[in-house]
């Protein structure tokens, strides 16, 4: 490691000492850090969980509460997995076969009055699946919990199969502050500028009142073609809304006010959260995203894993899918370097798990570009999960190139898993032939949508690409 390199992590860790002391948060009296996993392997089973309870304002994603059922892609033999909307029987069949998942128990978690997307609550009241859980759990001496984010209620959970004797607990999660903390993006703003430079990250100004919206809006508006605001804790772009600066020059100030009040009115601001207001690029040239492995404090550094492009869509940028990126050395070396430098950050805080980093690249050319950091997702999510899909099917062997994406046809709204099975026939890989060349995964959204998710291979990027547009299409076209 070069000496300047470790500098700069000596000043990671500094700066998590620091956070710790001013957030007050201490070890004594802690409840859950018994809970939290420590390392090692012990043949406990592990209990999958993908509760998106805790992430606002998710509404406007299609199919959102079937999302939980992605967790199936991370779980194995012995292994459970919670749910509230079951998965199709075609569907599973088509893991264990086909992509070669082993066979799970699908624990199916009964509504107790909370939305499906808050499956630890409704598990908290059913009490008879619990106990089940439970009684694995104690025969095997313990087990695993490994949630979608380190949310309250999970660990909320560690605590009850605690109480109901299930052996030892172990949970690979952040402790629930230090997830709050770094999935916001206000306190993320802070933390890059502090540890990585005001160059790395997005021009932002943080507003605490409607009339610091307002006027820092309108600022920046004066000196930028496009600015945004966005809502400190979303995901996904829903908190997001972009302005073109000329259309806003344009209003009166009553004009203005209203137009912005409006639209913070649309996306459920409460008046009493910060918000950030950031500088809008259109000349991006790619928005990668680096992902992480963050082992317990002690078991190793973190793990950059994978360095994708995001596949965004629409004026406010919302993730639709991933591919491998094909970046130059230089800025694959620098976005390897500063995810490093905010992962050991996050490990001396107490991070535990998968973790991942957003970024933009903008300027006329790669050659000149310039690296800023967007946003942390201190959670699984939708390029880790085909990732760590794509290393258990082809066992970590870089076999192809890939994209996930997700697609949606109104056509299939009403279609079943085997209906997408035959449009695909011939085509889906399996493990057991080594042939075929699409993998589907969290289809759980199909039969109300029309939306299914799918990952491409190929052994080029004009192969996926003819495959993930042309090739899909003409496929249900000829179904249908």
């Amino acid at each position: 490691m070069r000496n300047d390199l470790k500098s700069d992590c000596q000043k990671a860790r500094a700066l998590a000492s620091q956070t710790i002391q001013a957030k007050g948060w201490t070890v004594a009296g802690n409840e859950w850090l018994k809970y939290q996993y420590k390392g090692g392997k012990n043949g406990y089973p592990t209990l999958y969980i993908d509760d998106l309870g805790m992430i606002p304002n998710l509404d406007d994603i299609a199919g959102i509460e079937y999302y939980q059922q992605r967790a199936r892609l991370r779980a194995g033999n012995g292994d459970l997995v919670a749910l509230t909307h079951p998965l199709e029987e075609s569907y599973e069949d088509y893991n264990r076969k086909y992509l070669g998942l082993g066979a799970p128990t699908l624990a199916v978690v009964s509504n107790h009055g909370y939305h499906p997307l808050f499956i630890t609550r409704n598990l908290l009241k059913d009490s008879s699946l619990l106990n089940r859980i439970a009684v694995q759990a104690r025969s095997a001496g313990g087990i695993t919990v490994h949630p979608f984010i380190g949310s309250t209620d999970i660990w909320q959970l560690a605590r009850e199969l605690n109480r109901l004797k299930s052996g030892e607990v172990r949970m690979i999660a952040p402790l629930p502050e230090v997830t709050e903390l770094i999935n916001d993006k206000v306190e993320f703003t802070g933390i890059v500028k502090t540890l990585l430079g005001d160059d790395c990250l997005v021009e932002t100004e943080i507003a605490y009142t409607e009339d610091e919206v307002l006027a820092r809006l309108k600022g920046m508006a004066d000196l930028y073609p496009a600015v945004a605001l966005k809502m400190r804790n979303y995901a996904s772009a829903m908190g997001n809304i972009v302005f073109e600066s000329a259309s806003l020059r344009k209003l009166t100030a009553t004009e203005f006010n209203n137009l912005v009040k409006a639209k913070l009115w649309t996306i459920n601001w409460n008046h009493k959260e910060p918000i950030c207001i950031v500088h809008w690029y259109n000349d991006i040239l790619a928005s990668p995203s680096s992902h992480l492995w963050i082992p317990p404090h002690g078991q190793g550094e973190p793990i950059v894993e994978g360095i994708f492009e995001q596949l965004l869509e629409g004026d406010t940028k919302v993730f639709a899918g991933s591919k491998l990126a094909s970046l130059p050395e230089q800025l694959k070396t620098e976005l390897t370097e500063k995810t490093l430098l905010l992962g050991i950050f996050l490990q001396e805080l107490g991070y535990v798990g998968r973790c991942s980093f957003d970024t933009i690249i903008h300027g006329k050319t790669l050659s000149d570009a310039r690296l800023e950091f967007v946003e942390c997702n201190g959670r699984w999510g939708g390029t880790s999960l085909p990732m760590t899909l794509y290393k258990r099917v082809f066992n970590n062997k870089g076999q192809f190139k890939y994209l996930a994406r997700d697609y949606t046809d109104k056509r299939l709204v009403g279609a079943g898993f085997q209906a997408l099975m035959r449009i695909f026939d011939g085509k889906l890989y399996d493990i057991n032939t080594g042939k075929g060349c699409y993998v589907l995964y969290n289809a759980g959204c199909l039969e109300r949508f029309g939306k299914f998710d799918v990952m491409v291979l190929g052994n080029s990027d004009d192969e996926i690409k003819y495959r993930s547009t042309e090739e899909i299409a003409a496929l249900i076209d000829k179904m249908l």
